[in-house]
Formats: structure tokens, sequence, C-alpha cells
């Protein structure tokens, strides 16, 4: 039977293979600090301890075949997971409030059930206050996006 949970497990360790190689080259190795530069290791560490907890002991009701993943109810978080990457390939082309906004606008209706204009309005605050709290209060450069920069 296939199970789904170590087939997770394996993605994750895949995934945390080609971290291990983005972080390789960070200065951080040569002279470790417990600090914000340390946070890729750290992540990575947890990433791959989890990642062997679902290979090594998946959960025995976890078994069912590839298409349950795409059928109902689990349509609802392959849908999900694809707005993410599309959130994150568009951030770039974008900027970060026009893609939090579609990305949420998206969720709302596509998932949720939402209507579209309450969808937009609560989309358009959430944006908004993403970029009054963090944009403007702290200071922190988002991506613009070179559509719309």
């Amino acid at each position: 039977m296939w199970n789904i949970e170590r087939a997770l497990g394996i993605a994750l360790l895949a995934f945390g293979g080609v971290i291990a190689l983005s972080t390789a080259s960070l200065p951080f190795w040569e002279e470790f600090t417990l600090g914000p530069g340390a946070a890729p290791a750290i992540y990575l560490a947890g990433l791959v301890i989890c990642a062997l907890g679902l290979v090594v002991r998946p959960s025995p009701t976890s078994v069912g075949s590839i298409f349950a993943i795409i059928s109902p109810p689990g349509r609802n978080g392959f849908l999900l997971l694809a707005l993410a990457v599309l959130l994150t390939l568009s951030v770039y082309a974008v900027g970060f409030p026009a893609s939090i906004f579609l990305f949420w606008l998206a969720v709302l209706v596509l998932i949720q059930g939402w209507r579209i204009p309450l969808a937009a309005l609560f989309s358009a605050l959430w944006a908004a206050s993403l970029q009054i709290v963090f944009g403007w209060l702290l200071e922190i450069r988002f991506p613009d996006g070179f559509l719309l920069g």
C-alpha cells in the first residue's frame, strides 16, 4: 500500500537536500554564531528531523492512492499548494502587495467559497495592513515586481 505520510517525508527530505546545497555556501559556517545567519541551518535541521519521523514512523491510517491527493477533500489542500506556488512566483512579477491580494482573493473564493466582493474587500484590507505595518512602520522592503515597479 502507498503511504501518504511516507511519500511526504521523502519529498521533504529531497527538499531538505536542495536547501542543504544552498546553505553550504553561506559564510556563517566558518564563524558559526547563533543568530539570524544561522536560521537556514536551524530550519534545515528541523525539516530533516520531521521528515525522518514521517519516513520512519508514518501513521498507519495514512494509506491511500496518489489520486486521493487531487480528489475531494484533498483537492482543497492541493489547490492551496498550487496557489502558494503561484504567490511565490508572482511576487517578483507584480510585487508583494498585489500578489498577496490576488492570493487571498483566490483562496477565499476558490477554497472558502466567499463571494467575490467580500473576498476582494478583505484581501485589499489585508494587503494594505501588511504594507502599512511591514512596509511603512517597520521599513521592510518588499519586492516591487518588474511589471508594476
